[in-house]
C-alpha cells in the first residue's frame, strides 16, 4: 500500500524526506502499528520545518503505540513530515474529520 493523505485517518506506510503535507492540521490521535517491528525500531513525526512533534520506539515485535489529545486541545502540526518509519503504518486522526485538500 502507499500513503493516503486525503482520508481520515491519514495513512502513512512510507517515510519521506520531504513534507507529506504543508497545511496546518489538528490531530486528535496518532497510532503506529507494526507486526514486524523489532526492538528499537522507530517512527518520528515532525512539523514540515523538521521540528519534532511525536516519536515512538518499539520494545519488541508486534509494536503498537498511540497517543490521543482532547478535542479542545488537539496536537497542532504545521505541515507533516515523517522522515523515519522503520516499518508498519501510522494512522493520524484529524480533528472534526477535516482532511487536507
Amino acid at each position: 500500500m502507499s500513503n493516503i493523505l486525503t482520508s481520515n485517518p491519514i495513512y502513512v506506510d512510507t517515510p519521506q524526506a520531504s513534507p507529506l503535507l504543508t497545511t496546518r492540521i489538528e490531530v486528535m490521535k496518532i497510532r503506529w502499528v507494526s507486526v514486524s517491528a523489532a526492538a528499537a525500531d522507530r517512527v518520528l513525526l515532525q512539523h514540515q520545518d523538521g521540528t519534532p512533534a511525536w516519536e515512538s520506539c518499539a520494545v519488541g515485535a508486534n509494536a503498537i503505540d498511540s497517543d490521543a489529545w482532547e478535542q479542545n486541545n488537539p496536537l497542532v502540526l504545521n505541515g507533516l513530515l515523517i522522515p523515519t518509519l522503520a516499518n508498519g503504518a501510522v494512522y493520524i486522526y484529524i480533528h472534526n474529520r477535516k482532511v487536507p485538500a
